[in-house]
């Protein structure tokens, strides 16, 4: 989730706790709304009253939890590429990786099928 929007020298979009400021569909002037002005070519973020034309550096400051499910993935893509070369590295390990694989996939289907007879 989406906490700020700014550049070097303003702060653009500054969302309460609580708020929801996803990127909308066209149409909608919600607080936080992002738009592509097709006219002008620039970049717009709705602040409640007008679309602020969005220009030079931005950052995106984002929420703890979606920082931390950020950096989670990251290291779960780091991880998988490091295997990934491993294995390319040494051929004989790719049946193992294949087993480890399928294994994996059956554990998820037994867990969504255990979840889905309890309720």
């Amino acid at each position: 989730m989406i906490r700020d929007l700014n550049n070097v020298s303003d702060t653009w979009l500054r969302v309460d706790q609580g708020s929801r400021p996803y990127v909308s569909g066209y149409g909608g002037q919600g607080l936080g709304n992002v738009r592509y002005n097709t006219t002008t070519q620039n970049l717009e973020v709705y602040d409640g009253s007008n679309w602020i034309t969005l220009s030079g550096y931005a950052t995106v400051g984002v929420t703890p939890r979606t920082q931390c499910v950020l950096e989670w993935a990251e290291k779960r893509m780091l991880d998988d590429q490091r295997l990934e070369h491993i294995i390319k590295d040494n051929p004989t390990l790719e049946d193992a990786y294949q087993t480890y694989k399928d294994a994996a996939e059956k554990l998820r289907v037994l867990g969504t099928l255990t979840q889905t007879n309890q309720s």
